[in-house]
C-alpha cells in the first residue's frame, strides 16, 4: 500500500516547483512550456495547474499561458509589510526602555487575543518580562484594551475614545502597571499597539503622566510613519 504522507508530498512539491518555474520565466507560460520546465507529464501539469487557479496560485491567460496569480502577491505583500512593520518599530521599542527603564513591547490582535511581536525586557532585575508569541486575552493589559477600543481603526472609532489615550491599567495584574497607545497605519488600519509595562511600585503619578507623554509622542512618530493619521492623539490631550 502507498505511504500517502509521502504522496501528498511529492504532490505539494510538483505544484510548487510550477510556482517557481512561473516565477522565474517572468512571464505566462504555455502548458507545454510548463510542463518542460518542471519535468512533468502534461496531464500531472495541468491537473497542478487547475487546482493552483482554483487557489488564485495561478491565472490562465486567454490564450491558455499561466501566469501567478494574485494571492502569490498578497502573500508576498503581507511578508514585506510584516518585515517593515518589524524594522521600523524595534529600535524605537529600544529607545523607549533606555528613556523609561521599563518593559517595551509591539502587540498585535489575533482573534480575540493579542500576542507579543517584538519586545524589549526592562534592564532591571525587578521587572515584567514580556514573552513574544504567547497569547494572552484583550481584556488583560493596556495593550489589549488598546487594541480592542480601536479594533476598526481611527477612522471609525468615536473621537471620545482618543481623550483615553495612552491607555493605563494599574494593579489589573498583581504588582504590575501597563501603559499602552495603538498604532495607526494607512486608511486608518490599526497596525499593533506599542505597551510599557513594569512593578506598580515605578508607576507613581508622576511616572505616569511622564510615560504617557512620552508614548503619545512615539505613537506620532510611528504612525506617520506607516502612513496614518497622526492627528488622532492630538485630538485632546489626556491628562
Amino acid at each position: 500500500m502507498p505511504n500517502l504522507a509521502q504522496k501528498g508530498v511529492a504532490a505539494v512539491d510538483r505544484a510548487l516547483s510550477i510556482l517557481v518555474a512561473l516565477g522565474n520565466a517572468r512571464r505566462a507560460l504555455t502548458l507545454s512550456e510548463t510542463a518542460v520546465a518542471t519535468g512533468l507529464y502534461k496531464s500531472t501539469t495541468l491537473r497542478l495547474l487547475g487546482s493552483l487557479q482554483n487557489a488564485g496560485f495561478v491565472v490562465r491567460e486567454q490564450d491558455s499561458r499561466f501566469r501567478l496569480g494574485s494571492t502569490i502577491y498578497k502573500l508576498a505583500s503581507t511578508q514585506e509589510h510584516t518585515t517593515a512593520i518589524e524594522d521600523a518599530v524595534a529600535p524605537v521599542l529600544q529607545r523607549i526602555v533606555d528613556k523609561t527603564g521599563e518593559s517595551v513591547g509591539f502587540f498585535v490582535r489575533q482573534g480575540d487575543q493579542r500576542f507579543c511581536l517584538l519586545c524589549v525586557n526592562s534592564p532591571h532585575a525587578l521587572r515584567h518580562h514580556i514573552a513574544v508569541g504567547v497569547p494572552r486575552p484583550l481584556s488583560l493589559g493596556a495593550a489589549g484594551r488598546a487594541l480592542k477600543l480601536f479594533e476598526n481603526g481611527s477612522t471609525q472609532t468615536p473621537p471620545s475614545n482618543f481623550a483615553a489615550l495612552p491607555i493605563v491599567v494599574l494593579g489589573e495584574l498583581p504588582d504590575l502597571g501597563t501603559i499602552a497607545v495603538p498604532i495607526f497605519g494607512a486608511g486608518g488600519r490599526t497596525l499593533g499597539a506599542v505597551s510599557v509595562s513594569g512593578p506598580l511600585s515605578r508607576f507613581d503619578r508622576r511616572r505616569v503622566a511622564q510615560i504617557k507623554s512620552y508614548l503619545r509622542g512615539i505613537a506620532i512618530t510611528l504612525t506617520d510613519r506607516f502612513g496614518g493619521n497622526s492627528k488622532v492623539f492630538r485630538w485632546r490631550r489626556a491628562s
